[in-house]
C-alpha cells in the first residue's frame, strides 16, 4: 500500500552542489554484465537501448534506490508457520480508513472477556532459515508444568489451545483458537485462566491479521490488530502490524505512535526502524529518517532496502557523496537489484556523470526491463539534460510511456517527467495536460516549480536544466 518524498525521487536531476569527496565517491565504476541466465527474473523484455557504448554493467544493488517508489512496509515477525509468507502492506496510497465496524461484537465482546488488567504478553520471535520470523514455540507452548497446579478442566483447555496454536496455518485454525479461548466467567478460579488464553487469543488475532492483509483485506485486518492489542497491550507485534495498516492509510502520526511502542518492547529493530524509517522519509522527516535506517543497519548491516533508504534521506539532505557510497555497499551487497542501479544513476545524473547514469539505467533496465525507477530518471535525463549530445526527445518521450504505464500514473514526480518529455519531442499541448495534472498532486514546495514549468510548455518553450 504508498506516498513519496518528492525530493528524492530520482527525477529531479537539477545539478547539485557536491560535498567535497563526490568525486571519488561517484567516480565511474566498471560495470560487469552479469550472464543472461544468472537469474530467472532477468528475462527482460525489449528495452530502450543506451545512448552511449557502456561498459559492461557493474555489481550492485541496493535495496530501495534513490529515486524508486517508496519500498513496501514489512510485517516482520510472523508467528506459527503458515503456508505462504506474508505481502505487507504499502505505503503510498494514503486512503482513510473507515469507522470500526460493528459487524464483530463477539470479538469485542471476547476483549472484554479476558482478564487482561497489567499484563505483558509480547511473544518471543525466532528468525526462519527462510527470513520469516515465528513465534517460538515456547511463546505459543501454554500448558506448561503450571498446569499441574490449575483445574482439569483448565489445564485441558490450555493443552488444547497449545494444539491447536502449533498447528494453526489458515484462518479456521485462527478461528478455532480464538474460540477455545473464551472465558466463561470472570471469577478469581478463572484469573490465570483468562491472562494465558488472552495470551494465545491476542497472538491469534495479529496472526490472522496478518493473514487477511495478504489477502487484501486491509480493514478486516486492522480490526484484528486493534483486537489483539486491546487484549494484550503489549504485544509488539500487533503493535507494528497495526502502524503498517495505519501509516498505509495515511495514519501517520498514530503509525508513528504504534512504530515508537513496538520498539521499545523489542519487536525485531531490522524491521521496526526500517519501517518507521520509510514512514518518516514519506513525510520528509530527513534526519530522523536517516536515524532510524542507520539503526536498523546496526542490527542487519546487509539489509540493502535500510542502505538505499537512507541514501535516499541523505541525498534530500544534499549529502550526494554520502548517499552514492550506500547505494555502492547496496550495489555490492546484492549486484542484482535494478532499483539499485536505477537510484545510483540519478546521483550520476545530478552530479554531471551522465555516461555513468546512463550506465546505471541500462544495467537496471537489464535486470528489470519493468523498472519504473529507472525508465522515470532516463526520461528526465533524456529530456532535460543540459548537454544536447545526451538529449533524445524521442526516447524520453518511450521511457516516460512505459514508466506511466508500468508505475504510479499519480506520481507527481513520473507526470513531471513525463511532461518534459513530451516538450522536447514537439508535443506542447501534451506537455500542458501533464505537468498541469503534476501540478495537482504536487506537494506544496514542488508546485511553484511545476508551475514554472507550465508556463514555459504553454509559450511552446521546452525546459532544459542548467549547467
Amino acid at each position: 500500500m504508498d506516498a513519496k518524498l518528492v525530493l528524492i525521487t530520482g527525477v529531479c536531476l537539477a545539478p547539485i552542489c557536491c560535498a567535497q569527496g563526490l568525486d571519488e565517491a561517484v567516480a565511474p565504476a566498471t560495470f560487469v554484465r552479469p550472464p543472461a541466465n544468472a537469474s530467472p527474473k532477468l528475462q527482460p523484455s525489449p528495452k530502450l537501448p543506451s545512448l552511449r557504448p557502456t561498459p559492461a554493467p557493474a555489481a550492485a544493488r541496493p535495496a530501495q534506490p534513490v529515486g524508486a517508489p517508496l519500498p513496501s512496509l514489512t510485517r516482520g515477525p510472523k508467528q506459527p508457520p503458515q503456508p505462504v509468507a506474508p505481502a505487507p502492506p504499502r505505503l503510498l496510497v494514503p486512503r482513510a480508513l473507515p469507522p470500526t465496524q460493528t459487524d464483530h461484537g463477539t470479538d469485542d465482546a471476547l476483549a472484554r472477556a479476558f482478564d487482561v488488567e497489567g499484563l505483558s504478553l509480547a511473544m518471543t520471535p525466532r528468525p526462519a532459515n527462510d527470513g520469516v520470523v515465528f513465534v517460538s514455540d515456547a511463546a505459543v507452548r501454554l500448558a506448561s508444568a503450571e498446569s499441574a497446579v490449575l483445574a482439569p478442566e483448565l489445564a485441558q483447555t490450555l493443552a488444547e489451545v497449545e494444539e491447536l496454536a502449533g498447528r494453526a496455518t489458515a484462518i479456521g485454525d485462527l478461528n478455532d483458537v480464538i474460540e477455545r479461548c473464551r472465558a466463561p466467567g470472570r471469577s478469581d478460579k478463572y484469573k490465570v485462566r483468562h491472562s494465558r488464553l488472552a495470551k494465545a487469543a491476542s497472538w491469534a488475532f495479529n496472526r490472522r491479521g496478518e493473514v487477511r492483509s495478504d489477502r487484501g483485506e486491509e480493514h478486516a485486518a486492522y480490526e484484528d490488530f486493534d483486537q489483539a492489542i486491546k487484549i494484550d497491550p503489549a504485544n509488539a507485534a500487533a503493535l507494528h502490524n497495526r502502524g503498517c495498516t495505519l501509516a498505509a492509510y495515511g495514519r501517520h502520526d498514530a503509525a508513528l505512535v504504534d512504530f515508537g511502542r513496538a520498539i521499545t518492547l523489542g519487536h525485531d529493530p531490522a524491521v521496526a526502524y526500517a519501517n518507521r524509517g520509510e514512514l518518516l522519509l514519506s513525510i520528509g522527516r530527513l534526519n530522523q529518517a536517516e536515524a532510524d535506517f542507520t539503526e536498523a543497519l546496526k542490527a542487519e548491516p546487509d539489509r540493502v532496502a535500510c542502505l538505499a533508504g537512507r541514501a535516499s534521506a541523505l541525498q534530500g539532505q544534499g549529502r550526494v557523496a554520502e548517499a552514492v557510497r550506500d547505494l555502492n555497499q547496496a550495489i555490492a551487497i546484492d549486484p542484482q537489484c535494478a532499483e539499485s542501479y536505477a537510484g545510483r544513476g540519478a546521483l550520476y545524473a545530478a552530479a554531471g556523470y551522465f555516461e555513468q547514469a546512463i550506465a546505471d539505467f541500462d544495467a537496471a533496465l537489464l535486470h528489470d526491463a519493468e523498472c519504473v525507477a529507472a525508465y522515470k530518471s532516463f526520461a528526465w535525463l533524456l529530456a532535460t539534460c543540459h548537454d544536447a549530445d545526451f538529449r533524445d526527445p524521442t526516447k524520453a518521450v518511450e521511457c516516460a510511456r512505459r514508466a506511466l504505464r508500468l508505475g504510479d500514473a499519480g506520481d507527481p514526480m513520473l507526470l513531471d517527467a513525463a511532461a518534459a518529455a513530451h516538450a522536447a519531442a514537439g508535443d506542447f499541448a501534451q506537455a500542458v495536460k501533464l505537468q498541469q495534472q503534476a501540478s495537482l498532486v504536487a506537494s506544496p514546495q514542488l508546485r511553484e516549480e511545476f508551475d514554472k514549468r507550465h508556463e514555459l510548455y504553454r509559450a511552446g518553450k521546452t525546459y532544459t536544466q542548467s549547467d
